[in-house]
């Protein structure tokens, strides 16, 4: 949601509703609504229990489900088993409108009692929406959107249901974009002769989009299967009920030096299709797999559903999901592009595809992502979107199954996102090798649910992931510096915040760091974090080691300077505020769970 000022704020307790209670939504002359329809949605997977409406038109409401395949003998699978016993599935419409739209949603297939309906972000209502009306025996509620761009959770509190962890297993998003016109991009002229207009049931020719400057998907489904971008092609457009089967590569040599790269719409780009850990050079028709045949993370010819490689890009009102792997990223993502290379999954510098400075002008690019989604990730590597070098990502809705963003590169802004973190990853990670970053701003964020079961060494809020010493010089620190992280508000329970360590990336330093009103719910004690870990994927084994020797799980919270050099330092957590109270330099190690372990002067809790 977008930052509330004090006005709204106090308008917007006026919405607030009991149980039973309605009013009438307002009206304003200037209210339009736009709806897509899809011709061939019969054929594209669609709930069956819920049914939404937006200013009385039927929506489409989309669903994806835990993939059945599993393509792994080895290493715990893919992360997907326990979704696919909790049968769990992810439902989603969206529409675009300007001034107010009334939003009704039912669910037909209650199970158990229907306690409550509730929307989050929780803390959007009055402002973001109202909730008009709700009835519990019809399983019914009426919602009135007052800001464009809002990503809101349905949820029905029902038997499918977790109430502690506060997660819905059938939950329902609703996506309401602002009108077009109002985006960064354009729409290309569909009947323009430099247009290659794909339409619904034809198939897509490579041969004819290599002669055109943009190609336009109309409303259909259409089997794009993995594609690399000609140099010609300047914009990709998915219009609103086009359902696109594959992946987007524009991070070629052959694009490298163009500016501009456009792909946008309010089309979804599914990678259903693939199979898991797709490999590029197979087209993405195979997985990456090793001599045992399970799938690996073949990082640099992995399929991702979005690779941007060009300066000024610019990527807007998509949907992206059921991905098989990384979803959003460059070329390099600053230096990683070797990692996980070889057959076994390891990471080999030697195996280094891009060589010393290759492809280094993508430090310099800059670019806009902006009201985006992404959803559906089921798997390990489903990570949601690196923050590219000087790039603004803005209104978006990411729910990952691995790091919801990447923090590798300089000058990146994230503001106004929801996020939905599942049961592996961080929300920002910083880690798995040294490197230098400089410059983040992070600014009002909404982590609706965090889905962990356990304090895994990679996963929390903010974390540097320690491992992967060997990469890069020894004989320098690389510092993660001068950044601000504010306002983020968290709902339900979480097991970390913030973890930053250099025990084995012992040259990674910490420094000029502020983290600053960051609002947690709850703080999951060692108590509950025992019951939690027989639900997932987590754990709270401190000493035991993985294939690589690395630890496995880590203390709560941590601040860890193995170098005794000072290489963390003036670290500010300013307004902390846990379970209901403001953590300070008294209560930092104990209602905090703060583990610190470096100079006494390395952090202060204000």
């Amino acid at each position: 949601m977008k930052k509330i000022s004090t006005f709204v704020g106090l308008v917007g307790m006026t919405g607030l509703l009991l149980l039973g209670c309605s009013h009438e939504p307002s009206m304003k002359a200037s209210n339009t609504v736009n709806t897509y329809s899809n011709p061939s949605a019969s054929v594209v997977a669609q709930s069956a229990i819920y049914n939404v409406s937006a200013d009385d038109t039927a929506l489409i409401v989309y669903e994806s489900t835990p993939p059945k395949e599993r393509l792994c003998r080895r290493h715990g699978c893919d992360g997907a088993d326990t979704a696919r016993e909790q049968k769990r599935t992810m439902a989603w419409s969206h529409f675009s409108f300007a001034g107010h739209a009334t939003v009704n949603v039912s669910k037909s297939q209650v199970q158990g009692e229907l306690k409550d309906i509730i929307i989050r972000p929780s803390r959007g209502e009055g402002v973001d929406y109202d909730i008009i009306s709700k009835n519990l025996e019809q399983a019914s509620i009426v919602i009135e959107v007052l800001k464009t761009n809002a990503k809101l959770s349905v949820e029905f509190i029902d038997d499918r249901y977790l109430e502690f962890r506060q997660i819905p297993l059938d939950p329902l998003l609703i996506f309401a974009d602002q009108l077009e016109s109002e985006d960064h991009a354009s729409i290309p002229d569909p009947a323009a002769k430099s247009t290659y207009l794909v339409k619904n049931g034809s198939a897509f020719s490579r041969e004819i989009a290599a002669t055109k400057k943009a190609v336009y998907f109309e409303p259909g489904v259409h089997e794009l299967g993995y594609w690399e971008v000609p140099e010609s092609v300047m914009q990709v457009y998915l219009a609103g009920g086009s359902y696109v089967k594959g992946a987007i590569n524009s991070a070629l040599e052959h694009k490298r030096f163009q500016k501009g790269f456009t792909v946008n719409g309010r089309g979804i780009l599914s990678g259903e299709a693939f199979p898991w850990r797709p490999n590029k050079k197979k087209q993405g028709k195979e997985s990456c797999l090793d001599e045992h045949g399970d799938a690996f993370d073949c990082w640099f010819d992995g399929v991702k559903m979005l690779q941007l490689g060009t300066d000024k890009f610019v990527f807007e009102g998509v949907t992206i999901v059921n991905a098989p792997h990384y979803v959003i990223s460059g070329f390099r993502d600053d230096n990683i592009a070797w990692n996980a290379h070889t057959p076994q999954g390891d990471d080999d510098p030697k195996n280094d595809a891009l060589g010393e400075g290759l492809f280094s002008e993508e430090d310099s690019y800059s670019g806009v992502m902006s009201n985006f989604k992404v959803l559906g990730n089921w798997r390990w590597n489903g990570d949601g979107a690196a923050i590219l070098t000087n790039t603004t990502i803005e209104d978006c809705f990411i729910s990952p199954f691995d790091d919801a963003f990447k923090t590798y590169s300089d000058g990146g802004v994230v503001k106004d996102c929801v996020i939905w973190q599942t049961d592996n990853g961080a929300v920002f990670q910083f880690g798995w090798y040294p490197k230098n970053i400089d410059g983040l701003l992070v600014d009002n964020m909404d982590l609706i649910h965090a889905e962990w079961t356990g304090r895994n060494q990679n996963w929390g809020i903010f974390n540097f992931a320690d491992r992967g010493g060997d990469r890069g010089p020894t004989d320098r620190v690389f510092w993660l510096e001068n950044s601000v992280f504010k306002n983020i508000y968290t709902e339900g329970p979480i097991t970390r915040v913030i973890a930053l360590e250099n025990a084995v990336v012992k040259q990674q330093g910490f420094r000029n760091l502020v983290f600053e009103n960051i609002q947690i719910e709850h703080l999951v004690t060692d108590k509950e974090a025992k019951s939690l870990q027989k639900e997932g994927n987590g754990t709270l084994d401190t000493v035991k080691k993985d294939w690589f020797g690395y630890p496995v799980g880590r203390p709560t919270n941590i601040l860890h300077d193995a170098s005794n050099k000072g290489h963390i330092s003036d670290i500010t957590i300013r307004g902390l505020v846990v379970d209901g109270q403001t953590i300070n330099q008294t209560n930092a190690q104990t209602l905090g769970q703060f583990t610190l372990i470096g100079d006494d002067n390395m952090v202060v809790f204000e």
